[in-house]
């Protein structure tokens, strides 16, 4: 019998023991039935207490191991966790595989696998049957299993004549409850320091098993419209250019087959002096077809015709831009009240001075960033965004209500070039990497886990001798060395520098399927697997 069908044999049981273990626990009547008036007494009760907490628990680990399982889908999972056959364990191929993702290497999923063969025959020696009794020569494994398959096969054909409390039989000696109950407390400890483990550690190499998320272009496409929609309202007669700064975050949306919506929050600024915190609160919404007009609306035709450029800024506008097919068009909506206040928006800090002043930031707060920074990498078209190379300039902060600066809504700096669709920047054949808004993304998770420029790690010839290939060379070499971080977010920092989805020789561009498809597998799912397992909370 393999480790994996052990693993479904003691699924199989653990459900015949939890009654039995409370048949003895809570049946005050049942216990005066079954047992001599000397063995009734707090001990036993007690040890009839632990025993059950410990079944209920150890059945709650392993129904949550299987549970958790990747890329299995959920009516295999129920095939293995409800009403289960032993049949539906012995084609054990995907579930194999999959417990060896969730636990990240065949060293801890032989652990787990020997574990349960423990519990197993733990178990097998509590089963008491007319026929089968459990001798000094029966402790081999091999007749252990055999006797557990039976009592699971006859409940299965609902063969079992006797109850639950009359097939679980315990010791009469209280050093055999007593080592019992260690054993099952060992083991339980155990299971949960492995599960643990494996929470802390996803799995984030290539799955080879089940379906795949694969990555829709429409919001690439939405983003694009709205940024050629502001563009052509952006040119006005101000003494200043106007700045914007969008605020970026994760989207769950980015594997929907058809999205025809999405909205940003932003900013812009409405005079010279921004340090007077003189920004437009705003907020725009881009869909893929208007539908019918039910709101009061206006046609903009330049930004700063929303509100006088040294008029109040207390509203939050209300900007849409409806695609209609041939053209994009911006309609101002009734505003809002401002929710930001003045304070919040008086100052901001760029990534690159949070990281010069060596900041240090929580854990939550740096994969929180890495979350958002890779999806908005999938999501904005980089032919049009500032976000060519992700640059740390072009990223922002503002301060919050209490002073500190909100590290959990980054902004995009951009300024709308309505010239955009000519320009086209020369290809740099000398460049090694083949994606430079992907490397970037590298280069920016290695800078936010170690609050250092990725500049402070060249070392004095390569400060000398700097080309287009030098951070490259430094984030290929610091990757190796990360200290205080997992292997899962080494190999996602690896996969932006590698580009592994795409043949050597062949052009990697984020308009191709292949390519969003490796990003979103090998760094979005990834990154939001490890937040999710570290604090419990997505994103």
């Amino acid at each position: 019998m393999s480790g994996i069908e052990v693993t479904g044999l003691v699924l199989a049981v653990l459900p015949l023991f939890i009654e039995g273990a409370k048949a003895y626990s809570h049946g005050v009547e049942t216990i005066r039935k079954t047992v001599s008036r000397r063995e009734r007494d707090e001990k036993l009760m007690e040890f009839y207490d632990e025993f059950y907490w410990e079944i209920v628990q150890l059945d709650r680990q392993t129904l949550g191991v299987i549970k958790s399982l990747p890329y299995l889908s959920d009516k295999r999972k129920a095939e293995l966790t409800m009403d289960i056959r032993l049949e539906a364990w012995k084609t054990d191929a995907d579930v194999a595989q999959a417990l060896f993702d969730y636990f990240g290497s065949q060293e801890d999923l032989d652990t787990f696998l020997h574990v349960m063969g423990k519990i197993a025959q733990l178990l097998s020696q509590l089963i008491k049957d007319s026929t089968i009794h459990v001798l000094s020569r029966d402790i081999g494994q091999s007749k252990m299993f055999s006797k557990l398959t039976e009592f699971a096969a006859n409940r299965e054909r609902g063969e079992t004549t006797s109850t639950f409390k009359e097939r679980i039989r315990f010791w009469k000696k209280e050093k055999d409850r007593e080592i019992c109950l260690k054993n099952l407390s060992t083991w339980n400890k155990r299971l949960f320091r492995l599960t643990e483990q494996a929470q802390k550690e996803p799995a984030t190499k290539n799955l080879s098993s089940g379906p795949k998320d694969i990555p829709s272009s429409h919001l690439r496409t939405l983003s694009q419209k709205l940024y050629k929609a502001l563009a052509k309202c952006w040119g006005c007669n101000c003494p200043t250019q106007h700045e914007a700064q969008f605020c970026l975050k994760a989207r769950g949306s980015s594997v929907q087959p058809t999205i025809t919506e999405i909205d940003f929050d932003f900013l812009f600024s409405v005079q010279e002096d921004m340090k007077l915190g003189r920004w437009q609160e705003g907020t725009v919404v881009v869909r893929s077809n208007g539908g019918s007009v039910k709101d009061d609306r206006s046609l903009l035709q330049k930004i700063c015709d929303t509100v006088g450029c040294r008029g109040p800024v207390d509203q939050c506008l209300q900007l849409l831009v409806e695609d209609t097919g041939s053209d994009e068009m911006l309609w101002q909506l009734r505003s809002t009240p401002k929710r930001l206040p003045k304070s919040a928006a008086s100052q901001t800090e760029s990534l690159q001075t949070v990281l010069e002043r060596s900041i240090k930031l929580p854990l939550i707060i740096k994969r929180r960033l890495a979350v958002i920074f890779a999806h908005s990498l999938l999501q904005l078209h980089e032919s049009y965004w500032k976000n060519k190379e992700w640059s740390k300039n072009h990223i922002f902060f503002f301060y919050g209500n209490a002073g500190a600066l909100n590290f959990e809504r980054p902004y995009l700096s951009t300024v709308f070039d309505p010239a955009i669709d000519e320009k086209h920047p020369p290809l740099d054949l000398n460049r090694f990497h083949r994606n430079p808004s992907i490397l970037a993304l590298g280069i920016l998770l290695i800078e936010i886990h170690t609050g250092k420029l990725i500049e402070n790690f060249r070392t004095e010839t390569e400060r000398q001798q700097v080309n287009t290939n030098t951070d490259l060379a430094v984030a290929n070499r610091v990757v190796m060395t990360l200290e205080d971080c997992s292997l899962g977010y080494r190999d996602v920092i690896q996969s932006c520098l590698d580009t592994p989805w795409v043949p050597a020789g062949q052009r990697v561009n984020l308009e191709d399927a292949a390519t969003r498809i490796g990003v979103y597998q090998d760094v979005i799912k990834p990154l939001e697997e490890e937040f999710s397992y570290l604090f419990r909370e997505k994103i």
